[in-house]
């Protein structure tokens, strides 16, 4: 992999990584709670960083952002396996993905879609790590609102 894309690699990985042990943690009826008016639920929440996952690998394929609502089908919400399948395959995507690409500083993304013009491929991989953060935030929520206990990857953040 192009050094240069690296340390935005690593914290997409970290970052979704503390994600996928709380997921592996829980069971598919947990993946159907929520916390309040227009959060959706637990299951919910990984859907959607799965469905941007997969948008932002379209992104780097095509050049170019393209969102897609139908992209996974909403009973995928409400089953763990179905969900670490995707997040499994996802990453062996990104990663084959991320090796091919010589000079990432001048890859640019067509980011109009999401109200920007262009991005190079490092930081689009850099904005990805920070969405699945944000997530994790959200999933902070849905944790201690129920009372789920978090793995050991999640105690250097005092949780």
């Amino acid at each position: 992999m192009n050094k240069q894309l690296i340390s935005p690699f690593q914290a997409w990985k970290f970052h979704r990584g503390l994600a996928i042990d709380i997921l592996r943690s829980l069971t598919d009826e947990q993946l159907k709670l929520t916390v309040g008016k227009n959060m959706g639920t637990l299951g919910q929440q990984f859907r959607h960083i799965a469905k941007i996952e997969l948008e932002y690998l379209d992104a780097i394929k095509s050049k170019k952002i393209d969102t897609k609502p139908g992209r996974l089908d909403k009973s995928v919400a409400e089953s763990k396996e179905g969900l670490l399948k995707i997040f499994d395959n996802t990453e062996k995507e990104f990663t084959k993905i991320l090796n091919s690409i010589e000079d990432p500083e001048n890859y640019m993304i067509d980011w109009t879609h999401w109200s920007m013009d262009q991005m190079n491929l490092i930081d689009h991989m850099q904005a990805l790590a920070d969405h699945n953060n944000l997530h994790n935030g959200e999933i902070i929520v849905y944790a201690r609102t129920h009372d789920i206990p978090f793995p050991q990857s999640w105690e250097p953040w005092g949780l």
